[in-house]
């Protein structure tokens, strides 16, 4: 399976998220490639479990949370979660 989402700004992609899941697989791994100045590739061996993944999404939204009122919240309804409380 693969899929592929793109973050456009004034239609030119800013950002390239790519997922892909197979059974027979040679390696596992999540990989983060960034183009800039220098130029950054991560490659995870094995990947991020998405336990510890989902876990981390959590913890990171918790300051979000705090300030939103009660009632049904997705993901939608919130900014996006980081490691800085102020975004």
């Amino acid at each position: 399976m693969k899929q592929v989402t793109h973050g456009l700004k004034n239609g030119e992609e800013r950002v390239r998220l790519e997922f892909q899941a197979s059974i027979d697989a040679e390696e596992s791994y999540d990989a983060v490639f960034i183009a800039g100045i220098p130029d950054i590739e991560a490659v995870m061996k094995g990947g991020v479990h998405g336990d510890v993944a989902a876990v981390a999404m959590v913890v990171n939204s918790i300051p979000r949370m705090i300030d939103t009122p009660p009632g049904l919240v997705t993901m939608k309804d919130l900014l996006i979660a980081c490691t800085s409380p102020k975004v």
